[in-house]
């Protein structure tokens, strides 16, 4: 049993829990929001398009209401406004989808850029000693904790073929010179 608890503590405070526990209440305030929007704004617009009636309260009465027993109605007014909540959230959902969509692909094509800045810098810095070099780089693009959206990492330079101490030193600059540039280009 205390397996159990100690597991579940660990589940409980890993971040991604925390960050959905976040989402839930947002979304849940989102929800309000909506709601508002559509039973305050949207629909006194509507009935007053139509001639002043409340759409909620739109209804088709299959049974009349008795003395002994209660009024049978479909109410497809609050069907109506359901409705039009849904297409406001899954329009929200939507845009906001795309936006991120966006962001990723000009984020991979500035990560592609680096690379091709990464290989141009190394072989006019081979070039400059006299050496005739192919360079090969990995790229990894990563989402930092910070506000940042996300920052192209350099996760390797290979080893160009044979390890010498001019080498080492030959990666030291270009790895300098990229940072250098990564710095530029944050401010």
């Amino acid at each position: 049993m205390k397996k159990f608890w100690k597991e579940f503590k660990e589940f409980i405070s890993k971040g991604n829990v925390l960050d959905l526990a976040v989402a839930v209440i947002v979304g849940g305030a989102f929800n309000k929001i909506v709601s508002s929007l559509v039973n305050d704004v949207i629909m006194p617009l509507i009935s007053l398009a139509i001639g002043g009636a409340d759409v909620s309260e739109w209804k088709w009465v299959i049974r009349e209401a008795t003395e002994t027993t209660a009024e049978t109605a479909l109410r497809y007014g609050a069907f109506i406004q359901a409705i039009i909540d849904f297409l406001i959230i899954a329009l929200t959902i939507f845009v906001i989808i795309k936006i991120f969509n966006f962001s990723k692909n000009k984020l991979r094509k500035a990560g592609e850029r680096l690379k091709e800045d990464i290989k141009e810098s190394a072989k006019k810095l081979k070039k400059k000693k006299g050496e005739q070099v192919e360079v090969e780089i990995e790229t990894e693009v990563q989402t930092l904790p910070e506000e940042k959206p996300a920052e192209v990492e350099i996760e390797t330079v290979p080893e160009i073929v044979e390890k010498q101490d001019s080498d080492t030193e030959l990666l030291k600059e270009i790895r300098n010179l990229l940072k250098e540039n990564l710095n530029k280009k944050e401010e």
